[in-house]
């Protein structure tokens, strides 16, 4: 498909790509026993040349995220994309938006969101909260 590698695409957005040994092969299950090695392990071909897709993969990071239960607040572990996969993401995101003539940011540019959680932050929880009400 001629996609650039996943350390040039770090490269061309000013990230420090990860190293070799950093992006790993094998099932995302959380357990190591499920990690087959490095990269590189499968031939010397990928040595600085990761697909694209393994590199957003590799780079996701386990993070804990308070959630409301009826039992009160429990941390619950989930994937969140890192750098690269966050930004192509995000800038995906937004040129639809900015392309679609329907959207907010062209039929009022100057809108701001009114319903911004305790902490002044409209994300996209609140997005979807007040898009469903």
């Amino acid at each position: 498909m001629r996609l650039p590698t996943g350390q040039a695409v770090a490269r061309a957005m000013g990230i420090e790509p990860l190293p070799d040994n950093e992006i790993l092969i094998g099932k995302f299950t959380g357990d190591q026993n499920d990690i087959k090695g490095p990269v590189t392990d499968f031939g010397v071909a990928f040595k600085d040349n990761c697909p694209l897709w393994v590199y957003i993969l590799a780079e996701t990071k386990k993070v804990p995220v308070p959630l409301n239960t009826n039992q009160g607040v429990k941390n619950i572990n989930t994937q969140q994309l890192g750098d690269v996969g966050g930004r192509i993401v995000a800038e995906t995101f937004v040129g639809l938006l900015l392309s679609d003539e329907s959207s907010y940011f062209n039929q009022d540019p100057i809108w701001q969101p009114s319903k911004a959680n305790a902490q002044g932050r409209f994300g996209l929880k609140e997005f979807i909260q007040t898009a469903l009400s």
